[in-house]
């Protein structure tokens, strides 16, 4: 009786490469039916089923082909080109500046997930599961994130019809809400909050609100055309260190932060020279910004900054700071 002679092993790793190919998933049974090797799969089988992968994603390598083998469970394999592998990493990226925001619950959040997740091949979409894993899991939303959606809902509305609005907001320093009316013209993101710009109606003045502090919003009738240079949001990331607030100033400190730390808080900062040599390490620092903005920033940098110009910020600092003093008098 003849023996049955399987493939070579030549034409058994190419089948497995035209079963990937293909989009097909290359497992230890499929590889098994493409060798001819009914007995079950044992540790002969496992080396000789490496070592045909191997050869693929060397022979790809070398040739300079798109595709990668990609590594699924249990011993599995499939094909993707380098073009949807470029898909993954902006995918993690974009997923980790969501969860980092902190601006959504986390119902929309999953939903945005979702929708990048579903981009991806199936064999990446579990790297990207790992890959987010542990942002995911300690994601926090910011206290009122649950009515942010319908806000940026009804302002985005309110914006596109050019309708006044009335409503209660909170301000940063005040407890009980108070009535503002006013049309909505633009929207903006920045750090974890969601920001409308409004034309006031009694004073036409532009006023900024963060959307997780407004409440009752009540749709009134049509207002006017704003001239599209009447906010910049450019320019308000320019002059805000942390917050709009204040007068416009600028501040000359010295330093011991890496420059591009400050930078991350101040687009208008520049290096300056100092009349007097600085400690090692230290560099002196020229800033344009929202003073009051300013001043948080400043205070919170403690002994790493000392602020040279304009006098006006020194006296207000070594008054801070000695009424901060006087709250934690020597027991």
């Amino acid at each position: 009786m003849a023996t049955k002679v399987g493939p070579s092993s030549g034409q058994r790793v190419l089948l497995a490469f035209l079963t990937m190919l293909d989009g097909g998933t290359l497992t230890k049974q499929k590889w098994s039916e493409l060798a001819e090797k009914p007995e079950p799969f044992d540790e002969s089988s496992s080396r000789t089923y490496g070592r045909d992968v191997t050869f693929i994603r060397r022979a790809l390598a070398e040739s300079g082909d798109p595709h990668q083998v990609v590594t699924g469970p249990e011993m599995s394999y499939s094909l993707t080109s380098e073009r949807k592998t470029r898909k993954l990493l902006p995918a993690v990226e974009m997923a980790e500046i969501v969860l980092a925001a902190r601006a959504l619950p986390r119902k929309n959040v999953e939903y945005l997930l979702q929708q990048l997740r579903s981009e991806l091949a199936a064999t990446e979409q579990k790297e990207f599961d790992d890959d987010i894993k542990l942002s995911w899991a300690s994601y926090q939303p910011i206290n009122q994130a649950e009515q942010v959606p319908t806000m940026v809902q009804e302002i985005t509305a309110a914006i596109d019809k050019q309708q006044m609005l009335s409503f209660r907001y909170t301000p940063s320093n005040a407890v009980k809400p108070k009535p503002y009316r006013g049309q909505p013209f633009a929207m903006f993101f920045e750090t974890h909050y969601f920001y409308t710009v409004m034309r006031m109606e009694k004073t036409d003045a532009v006023k900024m609100f963060r959307l997780d502090r407004i409440q009752g919003v009540d749709f009134h009738d049509r207002g006017r055309a704003i001239p599209h240079n009447a906010f910049s949001v450019q320019e308000h990331r320019q002059y805000t260190a942390t917050l709009a607030m204040g007068r416009q100033e600028t501040v000359t400190f010295n330093t011991d932060l890496a420059i591009d730390t400050i930078q991350d808080h101040f687009q208008t900062t520049e290096l300056e020279h100092p009349h007097q040599p600085l400690p090692v390490g230290w560099q002196q620092i020229k800033v344009t910004a929202y003073i009051q903005g300013t001043l948080l920033w400043l205070r919170s940098q403690g002994a790493h900054v000392k602020v040279i110009d304009p006098p006006s910020v020194v006296e207000q600092l070594r008054q801070d700071a000695q009424a901060a003093l006087e709250l934690y008098p020597e027991q």
